[in-house]
Formats: C-alpha cells, sequence, structure tokens
C-alpha cells in the first residue's frame, strides 16, 4: 500500500474561508458625509468581489445624532422562514466595516472585519454584482 502525502493548498481548498488581505487599505480612512462613506467601502468591496448593504446605525442615547455607522457584506445575517420559500443566498458572514462620526462630522474606519465564508465573484463576473445604491 502507497502512502499518498496531500499538500495543504489542497487540504483546504474545502474549507471557503476568503481573506481580502492581511492588512486593511481601508482602515482610518476619513470622509465627509454617509453618501461617501457607502462609496468608499462599496468601490472597495467591488475590487475585492463581494457586494455589500448597509448595517446598524448606533445613536447617542435618546437622541438621533449618529454616532456610528456598519456597512457590511451583503451576505451577513440569515433570513427568517417565510410562507414561501425564496432562493437567499446569506450565509452569515461577518465581513464589515465601521465608521465613527466624530463631533465635526467626520467619517473614520474604525473597524474593517475582512474576513468572508464564502467565495467572492471572479473578476470576470463582477459586473453581475448590484454595486451602487442611490
Amino acid at each position: 500500500m502507497e502512502v499518498v502525502v496531500v499538500p495543504d493548498e489542497i487540504k483546504n481548498t474545502n474549507a471557503i474561508v476568503f481573506e481580502e488581505v492581511e492588512v486593511s487599505k481601508v482602515m482610518l480612512k476619513e470622509v465627509g458625509r454617509e453618501q461617501q462613506a457607502f462609496d468608499l467601502y462599496n468601490d472597495y468591496a467591488f475590487k475585492m468581489g463581494f457586494s455589500i448593504r448597509r448595517g446598524n446605525v448606533r445613536t447617542i442615547y435618546n437622541t438621533n445624532i449618529w454616532r456610528s455607522r456598519k456597512y457590511v457584506c451583503s451576505n451577513v445575517g440569515l433570513k427568517d422562514v417565510r410562507r414561501y420559500e425564496r432562493l437567499d443566498f446569506r450565509t452569515n458572514c461577518g465581513a464589515l466595516v465601521e465608521f465613527i462620526i466624530d463631533n465635526r462630522g467626520v467619517w473614520t474606519i474604525v473597524q474593517h472585519l475582512m474576513e468572508h465564508n464564502h467565495p467572492v465573484i471572479p473578476i470576470d463576473k463582477r459586473h453581475l454584482l448590484s454595486f451602487k445604491e442611490k
């Protein structure tokens, strides 16, 4: 009987975990408005091969003043069961960025989680992503 050695690269191909890069390219970037923050992460996500959606907003206690906003991978979360079946691609992915809004209204990225639990879209198919939300 012959022993076959399987390289680590082949062993790990079944794990569908994609990490964008080792060091964030957008960490601590600053913008002036909510739409600019969305566009910044949306452009980045398009280049990396995934789409995003708006996430949670944190406000100052008992006011409507925003203090932070998250933008998440479009595969974040799981949908509830409904009366009818609908194709759902959510995989409970944890990729996101979080912007903190200071008193001057400057939006700064303070958190960037880059690990996806799903494959990203190849370059030749990225034109199919829902890219811009206006």
